[in-house]
């Protein structure tokens, strides 16, 4: 077989199953109120770092910093949320549909400025 630096499908599967307990792992630690823990997983599991990337590129006029206080913001919502004992099923979709409806907001804020010439 040609090495051709993409992960089999073994390697595939394992990744899941890993970002998987990760993600299990930051749902169970916001329950009991940790909220680091709960972000070490979420950092961990890698979905942050993907989150930051698909925001940047569907709202491609929000800063870098702007994007990372958008992602920042959900967290926070997510953790809220488990906190609050709301029923979150998958934490990948709310947090992506919270940066998303965030990201909208900031979006239309800056719509919004009146520049003072």
């Amino acid at each position: 077989m040609l090495e051709t630096g993409e992960p089999d499908s073994d390697e595939q599967l394992e990744n899941i199953t890993k970002e998987q307990d990760l993600l299990a792992r930051a749902k169970d630690a916001a329950a009991s109120g940790d909220p680091r823990k709960m972000l070490e997983y979420l950092y961990c599991s890698g979905i942050l770092d993907g989150l930051t990337r698909q925001i940047a590129s569907k709202w491609r006029s929000l800063s870098r910093e702007e994007v990372g206080d958008i992602l920042a913001e959900a967290v926070d919502i997510l953790y809220g949320a488990i906190r609050d004992g709301k029923k979150v099923s998958n934490l990948v979709a709310y947090l992506w549909k919270t940066s998303d409806h965030k990201a909208c907001d900031y979006y239309r804020a800056r719509q919004n400025e009146k520049y003072l010439t």
